[in-house]
């Protein structure tokens, strides 16, 4: 499988306080079937502003060190946006998706974003959005994220929010997203201390929707992303 979401990279942002723990969540990650994994550590003014190049130094040093687990490893990021933000990612200031032309985004949970106008903005500059974990938008509904998808954006939904009991309430509406057929990739958002549940979120969607299906959202729209490649809607 292919996990283009994921917070492994230690002390650059909250996923992992040291590279003992980015080493145990890649093992964690191989014991799951997992073989590519992109590293997305968050970029959130006035949160998480870590200097490129210490993610970069940062993620040099864990892939030396993982060498023996045989997980390939992709640097990007997960950029919180705004109007300002959407600056800095056409500025290259934030790392894409393995320096292609896909980049993760991630918008405020609670209050209203107009994710729709700053997709296509960055659509007309050349980028491909990723909107991360949309089943945590409280203000989207199937209906707006058609319309992002219209707005040239592509859909992540988190594997916890498919099989863990923690995350149920957001069920219903990956539920209806799915069958909508309006997700692009399943990925794990791991952090420290939370679980790894790509594979068992593979397994529910591949009984739930078939192989194929499963396939597509985690693995090849992955390698897609990994490889710069168009993703067909």
């Amino acid at each position: 499988m292919v996990d283009i979401h994921t917070h492994i990279i230690h002390r650059v942002d909250d996923g992992s306080k040291n590279i003992e723990n980015s080493l145990a969540m890649l093992e964690m990650a191989k014991s799951a079937g997992t073989t590519d994994i992109i590293c997305t550590p968050h970029y959130r003014k006035g949160y998480f502003e870590t200097e490129k190049q210490e993610i970069e130094s940062c993620f040099i040093e864990l892939t030396d060190r993982a060498k023996d687990i045989g997980v390939n490893l992709y640097l990007g990021q997960e950029v919180a946006t705004n109007r300002v933000v959407n600056e800095i990612v056409k500025g290259g200031s934030v790392f894409t998706l393995n320096k292609s032309r896909y980049v993760l985004l991630e918008f405020d949970y609670n209050n209203f974003v107009d994710i729709g106008n700053i997709c296509f903005e960055l659509k007309v500059c050349g980028y491909v959005p990723i909107i991360a974990h949309i089943e945590r938008y409280t203000y989207v509904d199937a209906s707006d994220v058609e319309e992002f998808i219209d707005s040239g954006a592509l859909i992540q939904i988190n594997a916890s929010s498919v099989v863990d009991g923690i995350f149920a309430k957001y069920r219903k509406k990956v539920d209806k997203y799915l069958k909508l057929n309006l997700v692009h990739f399943v990925a794990s958002d791991i952090h420290s201390g939370r679980k790894y549940l790509l594979d068992k979120a593979y397994l529910a969607i591949k009984k739930k929707f078939g192989k194929e299906r499963a396939d597509k959202l985690f693995i090849e729209n992955g390698k897609r992303v990994i490889n710069n490649e168009i993703i067909e809607k």
